[in-house]
């Protein structure tokens, strides 16, 4: 399943008053698998640099991710990422090894998206795919 926008919230100034910063959740990714012979898979992401349309940017490197493992089939081996990776690089969200990946899992993610303070307001569109090997 492929989950739709994420609207994440007007940042507020962070306590040190040295950036701003926003939060959401990412709707849950459901990964099934039903492959002959359990060769495993690895699900990654990657996000656009965030734009609003004209010139004002926001790299894609101030937005990172908190991992979840929602639920798992009990034969899965479901390994998450790296809970501190940012997601202008493709990040790994999970895998499953080998003779371990068959059935159905569900992940989801926080994320937090920091930006300078002299990011102009507006509204900023990015995207985020996913890729599933």
């Amino acid at each position: 399943m492929i989950p739709g926008e994420v609207v994440l919230p007007t940042p507020v100034l962070t306590a040190d008053g040295e950036k701003l910063t926003t939060a959401g959740d990412l709707p849950t990714l459901t990964v099934t698998d039903t492959r002959a012979g359990n060769p495993g898979w690895s699900l990654s992401g990657q996000v656009t640099d965030f734009t609003d349309g004209g010139t004002q940017r926001i790299a894609a490197a101030n937005l990172r991710w908190s991992l979840v493992l929602v639920d798992k089939m009990a034969v899965q081996d479901i390994r998450l990422g790296s809970q501190a990776a940012t997601l202008g690089d493709p990040a790994v969200l999970a895998e499953a090894p080998g003779g371990f990946s068959v059935g159905t899992a569900r992940l989801g993610a926080h994320l937090t998206l920091d930006v300078p303070t002299t990011t102009r307001p507006g509204t900023y569109h990015a995207t985020l795919t996913y890729t599933l090997i």
